[in-house]
């Protein structure tokens, strides 16, 4: 945190400055934040639950003693960039990246979790989903993403092995976590007014929307918040 706070220049420094005064240590297992202003929402935005963004915890050890702005954290021979998980870094491309299990990973060490089956995963940039829907149709790849339906359908004729997550529609795991919204500046009129926002969101077919633009691959967004069971139980 004390990174994030004395250099300006890094991302996460802007919101962290805005509301974090200093950090304590209390034991081995516990810190505790020092906000500059009451913020019930601080430890949920930034440290619990996140998906994309936001401040990344940084090994001291590796950390303390470069700066941070010209640091590259990366040196394969030398084991950076350092990962947790039951996979490690062992190439790098601009079109693909390469992961290799690492038999030696704690989690397996300890005996609280297994090592997982797959030995090497690599992910490639294949190019346009046409070239993407070809390498698939032909076996040269196990997995592929943002396709659409025609795509997927023509896909499915050259290669019957080819399957989704549903078989029907909409096909696709439809738990996104980044819902579509359509924002609004309430700073400025006529925004400020809640009724023509009310209005606005009448006049949205949601359903057209999904049948036209996505062709039935998706479902239309109770709420900006992902379809993830319990953040749906919060708005039923």
């Amino acid at each position: 945190m004390n990174m994030f706070l004395n250099t300006p220049e890094l991302e996460p420094s802007a919101a962290q400055t805005t509301w974090v005064k200093d950090v304590e240590k209390i034991d081995d297992l516990t810190v505790q934040f020092n906000l500059l202003k009451p913020n019930p929402r601080y430890a949920l935005d930034y440290w619990s639950v996140k998906i994309w963004g936001g401040p990344n915890i940084a090994p001291e050890h590796i950390w303390k003693d470069v700066d941070p702005v010209t640091f590259k954290n990366f040196d394969l021979a030398a084991g950076l960039p350092m990962c947790s998980g039951p996979y490690k870094l062992e190439s790098t491309t601009d079109t693909e990246v390469t992961f290799v299990r690492d038999d030696n990973w704690w989690g397996a060490k300890t005996g609280v979790f297994k090592l997982p089956e797959p030995e090497k995963f690599i992910w490639t940039w294949a190019g346009p989903e046409e070239t993407r829907a070809a390498l698939m149709a032909d076996g040269q790849l196990d997995s592929l993403m943002d396709i659409t339906l025609g795509a997927l359908q023509a896909l499915q004729e050259k290669n019957p092995n080819v399957i989704t997550w549903f078989t029907d529609a909409p096909y696709a795991w439809v738990p996104d976590p980044c819902s579509r919204t359509f924002e609004l500046n309430l700073a400025n009129e006529p925004w400020n007014d809640p009724e023509l926002r009310w209005a606005l969101n009448y006049a949205i077919d949601r359903d057209e929307i999904v049948n036209i633009a996505y062709e039935g691959t998706t479902l239309p967004s109770r709420s900006f918040f992902p379809a993830y069971p319990p953040l749906d139980a919060l708005h039923r």
